[in-house]
């Protein structure tokens, strides 16, 4: 099975795009699903779905209005989804939008950046869309992070996410 990218934009073969937000595991069957959110409505609805399921050949279905082969694609490039769009049209949709993409801080994205760091954890559980994190380490650099991941997935059965933090002054 192809690896399923997190915090990625996929479209589904009936047309709509997701946006993967994390791995669960349901407690009772031991399943690993995925947690992903659409990006075509402003409800920004949440969904679930198991990951054996996520790149399963539906290229003989009839409401496949795509053509993909799979029911998940990764979007790598939308540059021709969106040739008739202008950036700044498309940023002021997405800030009207009740979506995890209008959580995005636009304005702050031409402020200098004070620090960058990078952050291991575990993710424990979700809570009402919410993801815990516990055992938060952070690094100076992505190369000692991964390390860390690699040193951990050996000790552990839960794996280790790296994030990047930046920091932006606000003021």
């Amino acid at each position: 099975m192809s690896m399923i990218m997190l915090r990625s934009i996929y479209q589904h073969f009936k047309g709509d795009f997701f946006y993967t937000l994390y791995n669960a595991l349901d407690e009772k069957s031991q399943t690993e699903s995925i947690v992903y959110q659409s990006i075509n409505n402003s409800a920004g609805s949440v969904f679930t779905r198991p990951a054996s399921e996520w790149f399963e050949d539906v290229s003989t279905r009839e409401d496949n209005v795509t053509g993909q082969q799979t029911r998940f694609s990764l979007v790598e490039d939308m540059s021709n989804l969106l040739s008739c769009v202008s950036t700044d049209a498309l940023i002021d949709e997405l800030k009207k939008r009740d979506s995890i993409l209008a959580q995005l801080d636009y304005e702050g994205m031409n402020d200098s950046v004070y620090m960058v760091d990078y952050v291991t954890a575990k993710v424990l559980h979700i809570y009402d869309g919410e993801e815990v994190l516990a055992d938060i380490r952070s690094f100076e650099a992505i190369e000692e992070a991964q390390q860390q991941v690699i040193r951990s997935a050996r000790n552990s059965n839960r794996q280790r996410q790296i994030f990047k933090r930046t920091y932006i002054p606000v003021n």
